[in-house]
């Protein structure tokens, strides 16, 4: 009577183990699963180039009568304050960006508070985060971040 115990035991162990080893009837095979995420085709990003208006400056609208215009190519990234401009080299891969002060043009009024802080977000942005279908962008890194929106 012991021995039919143990018969019992072993064969409840074993079908066990055996449906513990086979697939669930939901999972598809092993060969026909999703693409890894590296097979997968990479989302569009847009291009950074057009002509913009800036939005905000570090969260802020920006504090001055006339608009700040951005007019961007795929080598340059020039800011239009009036009669002020900000000119810089760019350089654009997917969502991350470059930039390299290459001068401008001053005038003969002061600054106002948006021309002064203008320049260190467009320094030290280093990423482009795009919404609103690539009509607005938030050009953003260390030295703070610029929002605009295409024109």
């Amino acid at each position: 009577m012991k021995m039919g115990k143990a018969w019992t035991s072993l064969a409840v162990v074993s079908t066990l183990l055996c449906a513990g080893c086979s697939p669930a009837s939901e999972q598809a095979p092993a060969n026909q699963s999703e693409p890894a995420p590296s097979e997968q085709p990479a989302v569009e990003v847009p291009p950074l180039a057009g002509q913009w208006t800036v939005t905000q400056i570090n969260g802020a609208r920006p504090g001055q009568v006339w608009p700040m215009l951005v007019d961007v190519t795929d080598e340059r990234f020039i800011i239009s304050s009036e009669c002020r401009r900000f000119i810089w080299s760019v350089s654009q891969d997917r969502n991350l960006v470059q930039f390299s002060r290459q001068g401008g043009r001053d005038c003969p009024r002061p600054r106002s508070p948006s021309e002064e802080t203008v320049e260190r977000p467009v320094d030290m942005a280093n990423i482009a985060m795009f919404s609103d279908e690539g009509r607005e962008v938030l050009l953003t890194g260390p030295g703070g971040s610029l929002a605009m929106r295409r024109r």
